[in-house]
């Protein structure tokens, strides 16, 4: 890991450390790429601080398969989510709270209700906080109880 002078300071200008920033990296996901750079596309990741708390996020980009360059870090309010690029299209991602939702996980599908979640406004591809995610894998696997168990209908088509 490499980090800018740039990034070090805004560091030391939230009040957060080098642990703080790979908590993030490590634990976060990332939420946007800017491939706009000739240098290479670069990667906004948002994650927790160690304090478990503290909104954390980073940008930076690849070099070479074993460098990642850490060119910024700062406390973030998690707005962050929404009102970026779409990365199929060019609509904006905006935060919509839908009435239900439906996840495919590897132990079966999950369900939340009532829940925001980020969505372009033109082509309409869903974004996903590390918060909603983590809820969805923490209830699959048991972790996290849930509220109760829909039926779904299944069925086979004949061929035309």
């Amino acid at each position: 890991m490499i980090m800018t002078v740039h990034a070090i300071e805004e560091m030391a200008e939230d009040d957060l450390d080098i642990l703080d920033v790979e908590q993030a990296v490590l634990n976060g996901q990332v939420v946007r790429r800017e491939k706009d750079d000739p240098r290479g596309t670069k990667y906004v990741i948002e994650g927790l601080a160690t304090d478990g708390e503290t909104s954390v996020g980073v940008v930076g980009r690849f070099q070479g398969s074993e460098r990642y360059l850490f060119m910024k870090s700062a406390k973030t309010n998690n707005n962050s989510l929404y009102g970026y690029r779409c990365e199929y299209c060019e609509g904006t991602v905006r935060p919509k709270k839908v009435e239900q939702e439906a996840f495919k996980h590897k132990k079966g599908f999950i369900i939340l209700e009532d829940v925001v979640i980020g969505v372009c406004d033109a082509c309409g591809a869903r974004y996903y906080s590390a918060d909603i995610l983590h809820a969805v894998n923490d209830i699959a696997n048991g972790t996290k109880p849930f509220e109760r168990i829909e039926k779904i209908p299944v069925a086979h088509l004949s061929p035309p």
